[in-house]
């Protein structure tokens, strides 16, 4: 087979997922600055769904074929000009950064301060599952400044930002309350949730009040911004992409209008922040749940499986 090109998942059209399918480009070659990384997994993210479905339109563009892919396992295999902070060989994980996606791939280039080092014994198919806990980082550290003692509610606690912020909270000695599905509120508590809700049988209205609140579905932004405490703060990763200009618009005016400004972040990671993440994982802190494990030919199947919902952690697409 030529070198030159490589096995990439890609579509022709917006769509469900079956519009995804595996096709061959031009292998990158890294720009000085930039690492060639041979890529081991990535994870499936909401993000791409959206992208896909034709959701993002507006700033994915039309232009075809596109790509997905947003995070990424692998080693390093080449160096750009001017690297010198890693090495080839190193085992790294990273993301594509808000230029778009495509590390659902054999080969991705990305920015070397857009990587850190994967720790030590840690598989990188597993490995995979844990880039989205840097957005689980900035929002709780960062972001809200979650204190010890401090009640923290999780919306969409066994997803992929969800399940790190479960596990980060109880590390930054927090009173972890977990939203979930009925299936999926064991699985939260073995996360080190305190309290397990069934997000279906118990409304916003009933759950009391808390310090923290970080949101990972983008609706009903406020009937969970009342649920914050005096002095509360209120952390949300994503927007209703059913009502777009809505929802932006309250995230803009809750700055000015009522009790406890909604922070809006994308994540966005670099270096430092995954010398964060391997951190957590050393100490103990924080571990990779994967849910299951797919290959890069069934990574349409991957689509398929989070947008029916009931995820715990993370799906994993293999690229071997």
């Amino acid at each position: 087979m030529d070198d030159r090109t490589m096995r990439a998942v890609l579509f022709d059209r917006f769509g469900g997922p079956e519009v995804l399918y595996v096709g061959r480009v031009p292998r990158p070659e890294p720009a000085p600055g930039e690492v060639l990384v041979r890529v081991r997994a990535f994870s499936v993210n909401g993000g791409e769904l959206a992208a896909r479905s034709g959701s993002l339109r507006l700033f994915t563009g039309r232009r075809f074929p596109q790509r997905v892919g947003l995070d990424f396992t692998g080693e390093v295999a080449a160096l750009g000009t001017g690297v010198t902070d890693v090495a080839v060989g190193d085992r790294v994980w990273g993301v594509v950064g808000r230029t778009g996606f495509g590390s659902a791939a054999e080969y991705v280039t990305v920015r070397a301060e857009r990587l850190g080092r994967v720790p030590d014994g840690l598989d990188l198919v597993a490995a995979a599952a844990l880039p989205v806990a840097t957005t689980a980082i900035t929002a709780l550290r960062d972001k809200a400044g979650l204190r010890p003692g401090e009640r923290l509610l999780v919306r969409g606690a066994a997803g992929g930002v969800g399940n790190a912020a479960v596990q980060l909270g109880q590390a930054y000695g927090a009173e972890v309350t977990a939203l979930a599905r009925a299936a999926n509120l064991d699985f939260v508590r073995t996360l080190g949730a305190h309290h397990a809700i069934d997000h279906r049988t118990v409304p916003p209205g009933e759950l009391g009040l808390f310090d923290v609140v970080l949101d990972t579905a983008g609706t009903d932004l406020r009937a969970f911004r009342r649920l914050l405490a005096p002095g509360g703060r209120m952390v949300t990763i994503t927007f209703d992409l059913t009502r777009p200009a809505a929802s932006l618009g309250y995230i803009a005016g809750s700055a000015v209008h009522g009790r406890g400004r909604v922070r809006f972040f994308s994540g966005n990671p670099t270096r430092a922040l995954f010398d964060d993440l391997a951190r957590q994982v050393t100490e103990g802190g924080l571990r990779p749940a994967v849910d299951r494990c797919f290959p890069l030919e069934e990574t349409a199947a991957a689509h398929r499986a989070l947008e029916a919902g009931g995820v715990r952690g993370k799906y994993v697409v293999r690229v071997d």
